[in-house]
């Protein structure tokens, strides 16, 4: 499911705004949105991408040491500072909130602030987005701007039924039809028998 309107979004809001936060239930495909952006953008940006906790660490170097990058942020900064844009993609950014120490996320924002060519995409689930906003990046004063990602449409998911005929009968039933508005919840639905023979749940 190519879901190319909300791709198209972020790399609009990307023109606007040094931080989108991508935000969502778990399931809805978050990540699967942002790796588009990112496959689309890395044939001419420089592009990283971080899972949140290797930010869970006391300076930005260790997450970088950690990366196994022989350098430190500095020194990474002034390699590609003919760059015009640079692009770092931190995924599930809420599991920060979990750790006593993530100096290395703020020195992060703190390194955006210096250097607006930094943008950075972030990836969140809905019940955390306020906590994240007001304790991670209210304090850096970076503009942002959050994107919230839907449940499939009637036509994504069509298209879903047009590719696996098998689904046909769980989509069209309502009981299960909201149910199944998650990507992750449909694959899950994919792998199971829903012919005729069988009883719906």
């Amino acid at each position: 499911i190519r879901r190319n309107v909300l791709v198209t979004r972020v790399l609009e809001y990307l023109d606007q705004r040094q931080v989108i936060v991508v935000s969502g239930p778990a399931g809805l495909g978050k990540s699967a949105v942002v790796k588009n952006v990112i496959e689309l953008l890395r044939g001419d940006l420089f592009c990283l991408a971080f899972r949140a906790e290797e930010f869970a660490t006391s300076h930005i170097d260790q997450t970088l040491q950690q990366a196994q990058a022989s350098v430190s942020a500095k020194q990474l900064l002034a390699l590609l500072a003919a760059q015009g844009r640079k692009v770092i993609l931190v995924e599930s950014v809420e599991r920060l909130l979990e750790h006593s120490v993530r100096d290395a996320f703020s020195d992060l924002l703190r390194l955006a602030r210096q250097d607006q060519s930094i943008q950075i995409i972030l990836t969140c689930r809905d019940y955390s987005l306020d906590t994240v906003l007001t304790s991670l990046l209210d304090p850096a004063a970076l503009g942002n701007t959050v994107l919230e990602v839907p449940p499939l449409t009637d036509e994504e998911m069509a298209q879903v039924v047009q590719v696996i005929p098998g689904l046909k009968r769980a989509v069209e039933n309502a009981g299960l039809r909201k149910l199944l508005r998650s990507p992750y919840l449909l694959d899950k639905a994919a792998r199971m028998d829903w012919s005729e023979t069988k009883t719906l749940p």
